[in-house]
């Protein structure tokens, strides 16, 4: 009986650290080892086991037979669509009308209104081109208003304007006929072409459009300004038309490509 009482309390002692270490297993098993019915392990998390199949969107299976008392998904679309023209035949039939109270006769722009300004506007969305403003003066009102004091200043506007001047027609404002062309060559206001043109340009530096106008139209006003002194001294400076006459090359206004024979030549040269 001794002999094994002494036996049996080593082998206790001994026992004891591997008890403890299946028990500290057994519990890290349970709580890192995924459940294999939801595949859900530590946290609710998903892992790579079987996947939880009970919250699925569509079951074929239980679903019951087409009675036709619905429309399919295209045809909610197709009624979805008539609903948004509708809305807007509505809005056109009740709401259009009203608009004939704010309608204003036309008028045509007086003399001192030498500047038209040109923008585009999108309806109902931001653009980068909505802040765009050109505005455009014609020489001859700016003759007739007394913005320019005579064609010295005038000639002197378009040196200063240079390629922001645009004449009616490059062939005959820089002189390429023959005088007397260019002397029955009248417009409506009574002046040669060499005389007319006009003066664009265009802004968008500026956020707002109201800004790009006022930059454009003080522009304008400086250079009328500026070409009003001392227009005597620049009035045997010649015009650059070195871009008009490539724009009409392009836009085939001048025959490049015929050749140029004795019926060409004035009569006088003959």
């Amino acid at each position: 009986m001794a002999s094994s009482s002494s036996l049996s309390v080593p082998l206790a002692r001994s026992a004891r650290p591997i008890c403890h270490a299946l028990s500290r297993s057994r519990a890290a098993f349970s709580t890192s080892a995924p459940d294999l019915i939801t595949g859900k392990g530590v946290g609710g998390r998903m892992t790579k086991g079987r996947r939880d199949d009970s919250n699925k969107g569509f079951e074929l299976e239980k679903m019951g037979t087409f009675e036709y008392d619905d429309l399919p998904s295209g045809g909610h679309a197709v009624v979805q669509r008539q609903r948004e023209l509708l809305k807007y035949y509505r809005l056109a039939e009740h709401e259009m009308p009203k608009l004939t109270g704010f309608a204003k006769s036309y008028e045509p722009p007086k003399d001192e209104e030498v500047i038209q300004a040109r923008s585009l506007h999108y309806q109902g969305q931001i653009h980068p081109a909505g802040r765009k403003v050109v505005v455009t003066s014609r020489i001859s009102k700016l003759l007739s208003s007394g913005a320019l004091h005579s064609t010295q200043a005038a000639h002197k506007l378009k040196l200063l304007a240079s390629t922001h001047f645009k004449p009616d027609d490059p062939i005959d404002a820089f002189a390429l006929k023959s005088s007397m062309l260019n002397a029955n060559a009248k417009t409506e206001r009574g002046t040669t072409r060499n005389e007319d043109g006009v003066i664009k340009i265009s802004c968008e530096r500026f956020p707002q459009e109201s800004q790009n106008l006022r930059w454009a139209a003080e522009r304008v006003q400086l250079l009328c300004e500026e070409a009003n002194r001392n227009p005597d001294e620049y009035a045997s400076v010649p015009l650059d038309p070195r871009q008009h006459l490539s724009k009409a090359v392009k836009k085939g206004g001048m025959p490049t490509s015929k050749r140029v024979t004795i019926k060409d030549f004035p009569q006088h040269w003959l």
